[in-house]
């Protein structure tokens, strides 16, 4: 392989920076220029997509947030609110045996860790789309790595006789009861189903109100993502979900739910018809996430979906163990 050039990317590389990342495997919707712009503006941070070049030809690349800590620690990131994955970004194979693109994946990842060396962070967390699995050329240059899990359901065949006994009888149940479910977009609900979520769990919701519809707005503007709802038969909201799109699967992002309405099996049959839904367009993968939460991870196991581990790698320069909670 030619010498590769990594530079910082620039507004005017955005347009291959989205090519890139909807033709890799590793590409998500949480990688995309749109995602990331919208992330920064949100929470007034700065960001880096750092593009690996052969010749003119954009064959790999890593995207993460920036930001200054305690006043004297400036440090780069992935899991910013709302968004679970960023990260490396490598292109399709251009060999045909393991041992030459691993080589080639490999260069191109040293290459792209040595420019993040040098902008000198104090610290460095990277989580990566589930589809990047190989993570020895990190270890190799002595980043540590963390598992993380998620639940990818293949959607393909009769699903509802796939699911378990529990979540089919939970579905059955809403569907006695009247309860149906549609799309609909209307954050105003999904505002107030999230206060009496996290309300019930004593919990304060981890991100604000502007940024969940800041970002709502984006992806229906780009036709990224929809709000599907699921009612009473008199019409009341009790259930939320919002779905997201990418080239590869789609994605459950955020949920919320009216507690006092828990027993009805509302939200089974709202992923059921989103299921059904997806599938009739010829979706074939649905990342439901939330497998590392153990209530959450109760509940979604139940539709049988594929656990998917997916890795994040850090780096720590010369501060204390503080840092990592970030």
């Amino acid at each position: 392989m030619p010498k590769i050039e990594v530079r910082l990317l620039t507004e005017i590389d955005y347009n291959q920076w989205d090519l890139l990342v909807e033709r890799s495997e590793h590409g998500t919707i949480f990688h995309s220029s749109k995602w990331i712009t919208t992330a920064a503006k949100n929470f007034h941070t700065d960001y880096a997509i750092i593009g690996a070049f052969d010749n003119s030809n954009l064959i790999g690349g890593c995207s993460f947030y920036i930001k200054d800590l305690f006043h004297f620690l400036r440090v780069g990131y992935t899991n910013a609110p709302l968004t679970p994955y960023g990260g490396f970004v490598l292109s399709i194979p251009t060999q045909k045996y393991t041992r030459a693109s691993e080589q080639e994946a490999n260069e191109i990842v040293s290459e792209i860790l040595k420019k993040i060396q040098s902008f000198d962070l104090s610290y460095v967390n990277l989580i990566n789309s589930p589809a990047l699995t190989d993570i020895r050329p990190f270890k190799l240059q002595g980043w540590r790595e963390r598992v993380y899990y998620t639940y990818i359901l293949p959607l393909d065949g009769d699903i509802f006789s796939s699911f378990s006994r529990n979540v089919r009888r939970n579905i059955q149940k809403a569907q006695k009861i009247g309860i149906t479910a549609k799309k609909d977009f209307n954050p105003d609900i999904f505002w107030k189903l999230s206060i009496l979520t996290y309300a019930k769990q004593k919990m304060k919701i981890p991100f604000r109100k502007e940024y969940l519809f800041n970002f709502m707005e984006m992806l229906l503007q780009n036709n990224l993502g929809e709000m599907w709802v699921a009612e009473t038969p008199s019409g009341d909201a009790i259930s939320a979900l919002f779905i997201l799109f990418d080239a590869h699967m789609s994605h459950g992002w955020v949920s919320a739910s009216d507690p006092a309405f828990n027993s009805t099996g509302a939200y089974s049959l709202l992923l059921y018809e989103v299921f059904k839904d997806l599938q009739n367009r010829g979706f074939k993968r649905y990342n439901l996430m939330a497998a590392n939460t153990p209530h959450l991870s109760k509940f979604y196991s139940g539709f049988n979906p594929q656990l998917t581990p997916y890795y994040g790698v850090e780096r720590i320069k010369g501060i204390g163990k503080i840092i990592t909670r970030l």
